[in-house]
């Protein structure tokens, strides 16, 4: 019991931190003058296991990540 409890906290924070990098990646997106193309392959392409790792393992968040991007390549 006490190691499934601390695998789920180990998750949990693998989802934060996988949440927080992801999100970060997205907002250079933003940036005037940024190479999107090199974010693309370099942050988000590179670590497209993380998203899918968040699709399982927190659905809700996976697609908060997924709405952000979409958001921000549409402008």
């Amino acid at each position: 019991k006490e190691m499934q409890n601390h695998v789920v906290k180990l998750r949990l924070m693998a989802v934060k931190r996988s949440r927080e990098y992801l999100l970060q990646a997205i907002a250079q997106l933003r940036r005037p003058k940024t190479n999107v193309r090199m974010i693309q392959i370099n942050s988000l392409l590179k670590y497209c296991d993380l998203h899918e790792f968040l699709d399982e393992a927190h659905p809700t968040i996976a697609d908060e990540v997924f709405g952000v991007y979409v958001e921000s390549m549409s402008k």
